[in-house]
C-alpha cells in the first residue's frame, strides 16, 4: 500500500529543485518544571535530499574530529557528548538556523 504513495528511483525532485528547496519547521515542548518552550528550525535545502546530506556529513565529521578524549566509555546521547559542537557545525557549515521563538 505505501509504495503507491513512495517515489520510484528517478521520481525525486530534480537537483536544481533540491537547491532551490527549504524548510521552516516549528516544534514545541515542555521542561520539567512544566513551562512550554516553541523553537524554529530552517534549513536551506530540500530537507529530503540536500539538507538531510549535510547534516548526515557534519555529524560524521564532529564524531570523527570533534569527541573530547577525556570522556569515559559508557552510553552518551549526541548533546551531552559533543557539547555543541555539532550544533556549531550545522549550523556554520550545514545551512541549518536554531531559534528558540517563545519560553512561557
Amino acid at each position: 500500500m505505501v509504495e503507491k504513495f513512495v517515489p520510484q528511483p528517478g521520481e525525486g525532485p530534480s537537483p536544481e529543485a533540491q537547491k532551490a528547496g527549504y524548510y521552516d519547521l516549528r516544534f514545541m515542548g515542555r521542561t520539567q518544571d512544566g513551562k512550554t518552550i516553541i523553537t524554529k528550525v530552517t534549513g536551506d535545502q530540500d530537507p529530503g535530499y540536500g539538507s538531510t546530506g549535510k547534516m548526515l556529513g557534519e555529524a560524521g565529521m564532529c564524531l570523527a574530529f570533534d569527541l573530547p578524549v577525556e570522556k569515559e566509555g559508557g552510553f552518551w546521547t549526541p548533546s551531552s557528548l559533543l557539547n555543541g559542537s555539532l550544533m556549531d557545525r550545522l549550523t556554520t557549515k550545514a545551512g541549518l538556523t536554531f531559534e528558540v521563538l517563545e519560553t512561557r
